[in-house]
């Protein structure tokens, strides 16, 4: 899913499109179900997996007691009848509350009990180090944390899960979940292609002919770890990767739309004829997937210094810049869509007019 006909000024600001207001339960945090007469005979943990609960999750409430039949805690294999009551307290037990004097500011762009999607900064890591996770000892404050603690001052308490990441360097919309089971249901809809994504992206180069479809597996790089490469014969770990272009706009540099004075107007980009302004959509969730695409077709992300970038010194231009997603109460389609940061304003101005 891609921004129809769009011009490279749309959506500056920060917006909530196309919500459905429509009544969502009261309680996400509740499994509520009553029975029917073609669940006769059916057990209490299939009722659970059917409500989208994993058999990991419904055995440990069944440890902690919270599932109840007619107001009892009852058993899993227990069958059911008609008009029977199940419930299931499905709150979690989060961190403590820390100090978030310290902490950086996150803007929120859309929240209600179930769901949290926020504009999260570039240079913020979602979470932390393993080792620092393991031993507990502080440092990089993850936006993992500042979720927790965010969480665990609301009234009531809920603990975020993240429905995917984004990398240090990329900033943009990013979900959570307020619990494991709705984050069980998003999770669903994005492995069956139901959460769609929109990243800009300021490419090196005149990319006007890349195609609309850019199919190309990748792999872990061996002799880099943690980035990635086109996957070649015989790659342990390939797996398939589908990028789609739905816009583009080239800006030549020194942009002839630049005021005197731009960053675009600087005799730096002499070893460029322009970059490219690109929206791109995934199919697939691959990590690194947009920037080693881009890399291979030769037009690496400017700022992207672990992927061929001219510039590498500059900040990384690839942002998350919408999404969309069914919402875990019924299922109406939520878009949110962040500003742009500061540090694509000349880019923004600078762009000629014109169709993409």
């Amino acid at each position: 899913m891609c921004f129809e006909n769009l011009t490279i000024n749309e959506v500056k600001g920060g917006s909530l499109i196309g919500i459905r207001r429509t009544s969502v339960e009261r309680q996400p945090q509740v499994f509520r179900y009553i029975a029917g007469a073609e669940d006769r005979g059916k057990t209490l943990e299939e009722i659970l997996r059917r409500g989208g609960l994993s058999g990991r999750r419904i055995r440990r409430l069944a440890r902690e007691k919270k599932i109840l039949v007619n107001g009892r805690v009852s058993f899993l294999a227990k069958p059911m009848k008609p008009g029977d009551r199940v419930e299931a307290d499905l709150r979690e037990i989060g961190r403590k509350a820390g100090t978030t004097e310290s902490n950086p500011s996150i803007p929120i762009l859309y929240e209600d009990d179930w769901v949290l999607v926020i504009d999260k900064p570039a240079g913020l890591v979602v979470h932390a180090p393993a080792p620092a996770r393991r031993t507990g000892r502080p440092g990089t404050t993850s936006l993992a944390d500042i979720l927790h603690s965010r969480g665990a001052a609301a009234n009531p308490p809920w603990v975020p899960h993240l429905v995917h990441r984004l990398d240090r360097d990329t900033g943009g919309v990013l979900l959570a979940a307020k619990s494991a089971h709705i984050h069980a249901r998003l999770d669903r809809a994005l492995r069956e292609g139901g959460i769609h994504r929109i990243y800009s992206v300021v490419a090196e180069g005149n990319a006007m002919e890349i195609p609309e479809r850019i199919e190309l597996p990748v792999a872990p790089d061996p002799g880099r770890p943690g980035r990635f490469r086109p996957a070649e014969p015989g790659d342990a770990g390939a797996k398939p990767a589908v990028t789609r272009v739905c816009g583009r706009r080239f800006i030549p540099l020194p942009a002839p739309a630049a005021p005197r004075g731009s960053p675009l107007d600087e005799p730096r980009w002499s070893a460029l004829s322009g970059v490219t302004f690109l929206d791109v959509s995934l199919e697939t969730g691959r990590t690194h997937q947009i920037r080693v695409h881009l890399s291979a077709l030769g037009h690496p992300i400017l700022g992207d210094r672990w992927y061929g970038s001219r510039h590498p010194n500059l900040p990384l231009m690839l942002f998350a810049r919408s999404l969309t997603f069914p919402h875990p109460a019924d299922g109406h389609s939520v878009e949110v869509a962040a500003p742009f940061p500061e540090t694509w304003r000349p880019w923004l101005t600078g762009a000629p007019a014109g169709e993409t």
